[in-house]
Parts: C-alpha cells; structure tokens; sequence
C-alpha cells in the first residue's frame, strides 16, 4: 500500500502545483460483504466530481488489472468465481484530468471460513436433583449446551446443527438436526446467531458423551465449535449450582419467515417443580407435566418438554409481549426470567470516518474521542475538511505549531469526510492528502460501538444500536443507564402487597410477610388469618358497648329536652295578659300588652 500512498501524494503535490482540483467526491464507495465460495461478486465505485474518473483498482495495497476471473469494467469490478485467495482489502483510485487523485474507503471481502465461534459449548456436569414434594426417588437434570458463532458485516445467517460423539476422538460422529427427537430425548434449535442443545432425562449411560455446534454457511462450507463433554454425577445438586442452565435472551425478535422458539432449562429437574410459562403476566399458560398440547394458545405449540414456539404467521400478536419462564426452587421461591418480543427498529448506516494517517493504517475509534491526524512535514499548514478551510478558533480543531498535525475533538458522525492539508511555507503553498479509514460501524469489536448495556445488530444497510431490557438510552451517543423500575410504580408491575427490589436491567417482586405468592399476584397466606378468635370475640363485644352507650346517651338527651321543653309550654299557658293602648307621638294610639 506504500507504493500507492506515495505516488497519489506525489501525484496531488502535482496536482496543485498546476491549479488542479483538490477534492474528488465519491458518489458511491465499494461496499464490504462476506461472499459464498464459488460466487460471483461485485464492487462499485462511481464518481461525482465533473472530470474525475476510475482509474484503476487495488488490492491489499498492489494494483489490479483484469484477468484470472477477475473482470475490471469503467467503475466496477467483477470476480467471477470468488475464492478463499480472493479475500481482503479492495479500494478504486479516482482521478482527475489534471492529474490528481483520490482513495476510496475500503471495502472487506471476507468468506464465511473465516468466522469463528465467540462462545464455544462448555462441558456440563449432570447432577441428581433431592427427594422432595411427591417424588420417591431422585432424579437427573436436563443437560444444556450453547454457543455463537461471531457475526460479519452484510454475512448471511448461518445454519448451527450439533454433533454428537459417544467413543471420545476417532468414534463415529453423529449428525443431528434442528428438532426435538422423543426417543433419545434431545432438543436442538437455534436463535440468530446462537445455537442450543439439550438432554432431558439423562441416563448413566449418557456419561462421557460429546458434542459440540456446527455452523454451515452459503455454499456449504462449515466451521466447527470445540468439543464438550457430558459428566454423569452421583452428587446432588451443589446449593450454589444457578436456577437456570439455560434461558432466552431477554430480547428476541423474529428473524424472516422462521418461527421463534424460546428455550429454557432448569437445574432442578424434579416433576414438583415444573417450569411454567407466562404471556404479560397473567396466568401460566402452560406447566410442564400438567398442559396438554391441545390447551395451548392459538400459535403457541412445544418443542421438547420445556421449550415453547411462537408461529411466525402470528407475529403481529406476539411483538411486544413478554413471556416469562418460571421455576420454583427448593425453598418454594419462584424465579423467573422475562423474554421481551421486539420489533426490529429501522437501521442506521454504516458510519465511515476518513482519518488523515500516514500509511493508510485502518483505525477504530469510538464517539467523543479525540483524534490527531499528523503530518511528516512542519511549519506553517492550513488543514481542509471535506475542501473547506479549518478553523481553529473554536475548541472543534486546534493545530500543533511544531509538527503542524491537526487534532480533531468530540468526534461525531457529522465529522466524517476527507481532510486535507496546505503547506503555506516554503511558497507557493504546496497541497498534501493523506487518507486512512476509521470503521465505527462493526458491532464485532469488543466493546462494539454501542457501548456496554446496549444490543448491537449488523444488518444489510448498517447496524442498528438498542439498549437491553431494563436500561434506557440513545446508543451511541447516549450511554445505556439501568432504569430503577422501584421508583416509579408504573415501571413495575409488582402486587400491592409486595416489595419491589431494583436489580441491574430488571426488578424482583417478593411477597410481604403473611402473604404468598410469585410477586406479581400475592394472596393471604391459609395459616395465618390476621387475628386470633379471642381477639375478634373481643372486639365484638366492645362494639356491641359501645351501640348501647350511644343509645342510652341518646335517651337521656331526649327525655332531658322533653322535659325542659314541656315546662316550657306549661309556664306560657299559666301566664294571663292585659291589654291596654299607648298614645304616640302622632296622635295615634297602638295596642300594647303586659303580663298581669
């Protein structure tokens, strides 16, 4: 890539010497994507600045010319049958009639080969579940497996299958597919990227058994998890062994016109303690050992004993449900894990930063960092952003006087394009490119450009960025901050009658003291009825006290009133009046009475 570099430099010092364009604006860049071997496939590039065209192509930093299945026409370039050589960086070189010439961002051919597993299976050791409730006898719990294969930029989904070895290295491999098989009692399935595998009801026999995920992409090409192993123990359950040995993601979505399967597994495997399903809360629609299929709702069917399927043609109905699956735990605690339905939110682009690097060294920065974009030569140096001059009186860009580099700050995705710099001493002012590729857009980095907390999905037209369940924000540029679902009564949807605890991405709902249940539905619990019959005999009787102090306090006002007003009565009917007439001082008389 040396070699270009130099030569477009010196080709652009040319350039400006002459009075020629400084800026060549590419109207469409080569687009990376993970291609099937054997495939064809096509770059292009186009051009929108008058006078500029494709020159040529390059590849891994040396030039391309047609030929070897490799067809270059104007502005794009064709490879006929892409092969595993076929893979890496590709970028077309612009240039205009006056001899200056311009990069284009890279673009990454990958094949699916070059995948690998981010989580491989891990060996699982079976234990014997205690006597409790009604059973009289222990029993095993249920085997579970799971993995991911990592994700590419515009990849297509993978098939994940198991194998199954019981010999150790050299015995026959057993391939098994996407279902649940009644007679050997084993569940595969997959979500997205990640696969599943369990063993219900496990046997002495099952000891030592291996198996491990099988990824098949386009064409058939194949990549392998590690092996792991299935330990049969005589020992109980260790009491710090978690509830659940496998559960689905908090968030799930449906992908295409695939049904969506929500596993779960539980470490207890005892028939007293079945897992139930929930939909939003209410009443268990279905508990292992007790639903029959046919009571299940419309476009809910099984897949094993404890796994559910959602009917694709039913989606519009599921998204944005929770369904819940729950277990009681030896100590007659419920613990529940909530799966949330989403709808996938309209994508983003791939965000493309252009850094000025000697070298062309691909960089991965993330938002509100800063960047220094550095140059071999010094002195005085007026830099250019997408062809406008910099200004360095404000805190965006500031330029270092002794080595003339320019650091960008707080950087955004409105901070993409190409810069530029003008060497303003010795004179006439002589003009410099230099380019480098900075990729925000590959949710493969750890940490992706999401950020913690937060769902990163690559899809064909860019990544998308979600906070997980229980966080609020606006990824990337708004951190994914835990919501306290206790704070606000409205956030949870815990019983009146119980405490709400807030956890990182959820809340946990407990019954109050005397009152049983899962959290979300507490009752009065049957041994304990609030008061004792001595109590409630005793405050009868001093109700009853107290209606009989009323009523004889209103006795005794009545008489008292009665008595005061009949004597009233009497005294008016004894007195004796005598009538006499007063004259005014008008002359008039009026009539006057007195009492005798």
């Amino acid at each position: 890539m040396e070699s270009v570099t130099v030569v477009l430099i010196f080709c652009s010092l040319v350039a400006a010497a002459s009075g020629g364009s400084r800026i060549v604006d590419f109207a469409e860049h080569p687009v990376s994507q993970e291609v099937a071997v054997n495939d064809a496939v096509t770059l292009q590039c186009s051009i929108s600045t008058p006078g500029a065209a494709v020159t040529h192509w390059v590849f891994n930093g040396d030039e391309l010319s047609s030929g070897s299945g490799i067809d270059i026409s104007g502005n794009s370039l064709t490879i006929s049958s892409f092969q595993t050589s076929h893979a890496g960086e590709y970028r077309c070189v612009a240039g205009t009639t006056d001899g200056f010439f311009q990069l284009s961002h890279a673009a990454t051919l990958t094949h699916f080969g070059q995948r690998s597993f981010i989580t491989h299976p891990e060996d699982f050791t079976v234990y014997l579940t205690p006597i409790t409730g009604e059973s009289t006898q222990p029993s095993r719990e249920t085997a579970a497996l799971q993995c991911e294969i990592e994700r590419a930029f515009n990849g297509n989904l993978p098939v994940i299958t198991w194998e199954l070895r019981t010999g150790g290295e050299g015995s026959a491999i057993t391939s098994l597919v996407q279902e649940y098989d009644e007679d050997t009692s084993r569940a595969t399935f997959q979500y997205d990227h990640i696969g599943y595998f369990q063993l219900f009801f496990p046997i002495e026999a099952s000891n030592g058994t291996e198996v491990r995920c099988v990824a098949t992409g386009p064409g058939g090409l194949n990549v392998r998890s590690n092996w792991a192993t299935i330990i049969i123990s005589d020992q109980q359950t260790p009491s710090d062994t978690p509830v659940f040995s496998l559960q689905a993601p908090e968030q799930v979505h449906f992908i295409g016109d695939q049904d969506l399967i929500l596993g779960c597994s539980k470490t207890s495997a005892n028939d007293s303690f079945g897992i139930r399903w929930f939909r939003n809360f209410q009443s268990p629609f279905y508990t292992q050992g007790f639903t029959p299929v046919f009571f299940l709702p419309a476009g809910i069917t099984l897949h094993g004993p404890t796994n559910v399927v959602l009917n694709v043609s039913m989606r519009e109905q599921f998204e944005g449900d929770t369904f819940s699956c729950q277990v009681r735990t030896n100590d007659f605690e419920p613990a529940t894990r909530n799966t949330t339905i989403t709808v996938p939110p309209d994508p983003v682009p791939p965000v493309v930063y252009t850094d000025i690097s000697s070298g062309n060294v691909s960089l991965r920065h993330t938002f509100s960092t800063t960047i220094t974009l550095p140059t071999p030569y010094s002195g005085a140096i007026q830099w250019f952003f997408n062809g406008v001059a910099v200004s360095t009186s404000g805190s965006k860009y500031s330029v270092d006087s002794s080595d003339g580099s320019l650091t960008v700050s707080d950087i955004t995705m409105d901070d993409e394009g190409i810069y530029q710099a003008e060497l303003l001493d010795p004179s006439p002012p002589q003009f410099v490119n230099f380019l480098g590729i900075i990729d925000l857009g590959e949710c493969t980095n750890t940490p992706t450009i999401c950020g913690v907390n937060a769902i990163c999905t690559l899809t064909e037209a860019g990544f998308i960025c979600t906070c997980v369940p229980g966080y609020t924000g606006e990824p990337p540029t708004t951190a994914c901050q835990d919501i306290d679902e206790c704070e606000e009564d409205d956030d949870n949807n815990c019983h009146e009658n119980a405490e709400c605890t807030n956890v990182a991405g959820s809340f946990n709902c407990t019954c109050e003291e005397d009152y049983t249940g899962n959290g979300f539905s507490c009752i009065l619990s049957d041994d304990d009825s609030g008061l004792e019959g001595w109590e409630i005999a005793l405050i009868v009787i001093f109700l009853i006290l107290a209606l009989l102090c009323c009523y004889f306090l209103f006795c005794f006002l009545c008489l008292c009133w009665r008595k005061r007003w009949r004597n009233y009565y009497a005294e008016e009917k004894e007195k004796k009046y005598q009538e006499f007439r007063v004259q005014m001082d008008d002359g008039s008389y009026e009539e006057k009475k007195t009492i005798v």
